[in-house]
């Protein structure tokens, strides 16, 4: 016995009112598949669909959220290095929320070893709100070591009065605008320029994510 195909363009027929909720039924077509075996050959009939995933709903649930949370995490470079408990909640907070929107993204889709477009971008959110997390701890290092630096040059008890005399005003000159401590200007430069990093690296990122996976 031998199948074959009546026609390969009325091989297949679907009905026109027939809708799938993720995908858009964009071509078929109809091949032979025939195998040969020690037992003798087998005949065989293959129909090929190629379809095309809805993109909206992806795009509302994962990705327009995801990017915000990244938004999100840049906030804590415009507070001030002093509010340790406000920018260690908000790194924190978007840390955990952006690891739990990934686990639950990678265990609502199917377990491939290849590496799929919405992994890289996870990925790509998780480092970015875990390198401004890790931002903030650097800059917070260099404040306190600024503060130490300050403890150091209070006037002592035992001191005569023109040494303290002398002391408070090589504390207000080192702690003027024109001569700003080196650590206290290092940590805000690194916050001044961690506001254009940031938001620079994703906006390039976004640029070549979308025109390479929208022209694929």
């Amino acid at each position: 016995m031998k199948f074959e195909w009546r026609s390969d363009k009325d091989a297949v027929q679907i009905n026109p009112h027939i809708q799938f909720p993720q995908f858009d039924l964009v071509d078929k077509n109809v091949t032979y598949c025939q195998k040969s075996y020690i037992t003798g050959n087998f005949t065989c009939l293959r129909a090929v669909f190629h379809l095309h995933r809805h993109f909206g709903y992806y795009m509302i649930q994962n990705y327009i959220p995801s990017g915000l949370i990244v938004v999100l995490s840049w906030v804590s470079f415009w507070i001030s290095t002093d509010a340790v408990p406000a920018r260690i909640t908000l790194g924190v907070l978007t840390v955990l929320t952006m690891t739990t929107q990934c686990v639950g993204i990678w265990m609502s889709l199917p377990m491939v070893s290849y590496i799929k477009a919405i992994d890289i971008w996870m990925s790509t959110c998780v480092m970015s709100v875990f390198f401004a997390m890790l931002e903030f701890a650097v800059v917070n290092t260099m404040s306190r070591k600024e503060a130490r630096d300050m403890a150091k040059m209070r006037p002592t008890a035992d001191n005569d009065d023109k040494h303290i005399e002398q002391q408070v005003k090589d504390m207000i000159e080192f702690h003027t605008f024109d001569n700003e401590p080196q650590n206290c200007s290092t940590a805000r430069f690194i916050d001044k320029a961690s506001r254009l990093m940031f938001p620079l690296f994703f906006v390039i990122f976004n640029v070549v994510y979308w025109c390479y996976f929208l022209t694929q």
